[in-house]
This record gives C-alpha cells, sequence and structure tokens, in this order.
C-alpha cells in the first residue's frame, strides 16, 4: 500500500531510547493497581485486589518485567469493582483460560501502544491448548476476547491520560 508514496512520508524522526522508556514506564506506572515485589511467580491476586510480581533482576530483560506487568494489571482491571469480567477462577479451566487470552491480547495491544514489542513469554505455551479448545468450540471467542481486551486497554490507558491532565493544571 505504500508503492509511489513519497519518500517524506515514509521518513519517521529518531526516537530517543531513553525518552520512550521514560514515556512507556510513565503510562505504566500511572495505572493506580497496587503491586508487591515478592516470589517467583506473577499473578494477579483477586482476594487482596493486589499484583504480586517477582523483581524486576528476575526477567531475562525489562521487556520481560514490563510485558508481564502489563499483563498483570489487565488481569487487574477486571476485578468487579472495575470492569467486572469474570470468566473463570480456577487455573487451568476454560473460563481461567479465557481471561487469560483477554489479558495477553490487552497487553499486546497496550505493549504497542506504548512502544513495547510483544513479548514471547514461556508461560503462553500453557495456554495454547486451552485457546486452542475454546476458538474450536466458539469461533467467535477470539473476537470477543479482543472486545474485553481492547476495553481494558481503554481503562488502563485513562489513567495515564488523567495523570498528564492533571500536571497540565499544575
Amino acid at each position: 500500500q505504500l508503492t509511489d508514496c513519497p519518500a517524506a512520508y515514509l521518513r519517521a524522526p529518531p526516537v530517543d531510547p531513553a525518552v520512550r522508556a521514560a514515556a512507556r514506564n510513565a503510562v505504566l506506572d500511572a495505572i493506580p493497581s497496587r503491586v508487591e515485589f515478592a516470589g517467583v511467580t506473577p499473578c494477579y491476586i483477586p482476594a487482596l485486589d493486589l499484583i504480586r510480581m517477582p523483581t524486576p533482576e528476575r526477567f531475562r530483560t525489562v521487556e520481560d518485567f514490563l510485558a508481564t506487568k502489563a499483563h498483570e494489571q489487565l488481569h487487574w482491571s477486571g476485578a468487579a469493582h472495575r470492569l467486572d469480567r469474570t470468566f473463570g477462577k480456577r487455573f487451568g479451566d476454560e473460563a481461567y483460560a479465557f481471561e487469560e487470552l483477554v489479558a495477553e491480547i490487552g497487553a499486546a495491544a497496550l505493549g504497542l501502544r506504548i512502544g513495547l514489542a510483544p513479548q514471547l513469554l514461556d508461560s503462553h505455551a500453557a495456554y495454547l491448548g486451552h485457546w486452542a479448545k475454546i476458538l474450536r468450540h466458539r469461533p467467535s471467542a477470539l473476537l470477543e476476547a479482543s472486545g474485553h481486551a481492547q476495553r481494558a486497554v481503554d481503562y488502563l490507558l485513562a489513567f495515564s491520560a488523567q495523570a498528564a491532565v492533571a500536571d497540565l493544571a499544575a
């Protein structure tokens, strides 16, 4: 679709990695989720309304840490007093796997919005069979999950927009 497009439109200004990282972190840090750094397994604990994350040093890269944090923040957005997204509570059931699909699509979409490339994490492989089963039984599930993910991304991005408005007013 870019055949014969004038070169002036194809040139992008250089991106300062430090500026991109600061902006990316500002968006994720504006989300008012409660995060505790402990343990080795990242998770959102609904009963405590808490995200538990290993320390950043336990991840292979900063990007893996941030992608995981975004994924858990997507789960956080589904709490009953936020977006009320309850599909399943038991680890390993189909409804739980559907919530994982929503969180993963949302984390990828959020990451792309803030300059964080999608990460292929080891945890994804555990859900592939469940996702395939869901899609086999309900072909529309991918669109449904994408809709929930988009609502969650919009919800999470609104926090950084509010922070930006507050900064301008100050």
